[in-house]
């Protein structure tokens, strides 16, 4: 029988940049290595889990305080969804679990937040605004990576937004796909699979 390894999820909204970040990481992997460093892309924020006998310290800086503040968890208590707290300002600091449990937690975070920024007279055009901004970060990475594939092989892309995603398409050979950008699934899923294929267009556009 295949051995099971405890993996969990790390999920926070940086406080600098915003960003959504989540983060799977493998408990024997800590065992292994010591000590695993998570950082957000604006190296502003990070989280560091380490193995202390039968715990994982858990040390995250905290924008709210100033402090760099540690959490010593044992296995059983981190299986199950914990929200992690600042002990001052009792505000969220990072969630910890299974990965459904923790994306459930940030989207309802991120739609609070909405709610908050409708209320004070801010109305994205999108239906989760953090969400498009880091799709769109994604893409621009595959593409100067040379990761958006296509029918011609030499992509000379276009993007076009809407709500709810992104229609980018080849002005080549007119391949194109609608990346969705409604939640934090549709993220994952497009950085999990790492490059982006364009559907053939068969019914080419006429000019």
């Amino acid at each position: 029988m295949p051995v099971l390894e405890p993996v969990i999820t790390i999920g926070y909204k940086c406080d600098i940049c915003g960003r959504l970040n989540i983060n799977k990481v493998n408990l024997f992997e800590i065992s292994k290595n010591g000590v695993i460093d998570l950082k957000c892309e604006c190296e502003n924020s990070h989280i560091s889990i380490a193995r202390a006998k039968r715990n994982y310290v858990f040390k995250a800086s905290c924008f709210g305080c100033g402090c760099v503040h540690t959490y010593s968890f044992h296995l059983n208590e981190i299986l199950s969804l914990k929200n992690v707290i600042c002990p001052y300002s009792k505000e969220n600091m990072f969630y910890v679990g299974a990965q459904q449990s923790v994306i459930k937690m940030l989207e309802k975070l991120e739609s609070n937040l909405n709610i908050m920024a409708e209320e004070m007279g801010f109305k994205s055009q999108f239906v989760n605004q953090d969400v498009m901004i880091q799709v769109l970060d994604k893409i621009h990475e595959y593409a100067n990576k040379g990761n958006i594939l296509c029918s011609c092989g030499d992509p000379d892309l276009s993007l076009r937004l809407m709500s709810n995603g992104i229609l980018l398409t080849c002005e080549r050979c007119y391949d194109s796909i609608t990346i969705n950008a409604r939640n934090i699934q549709d993220l994952l899923a497009l950085v999990d699979k790492g490059y982006v294929q364009l559907i053939s267009g068969k019914n080419q556009r006429t000019k």
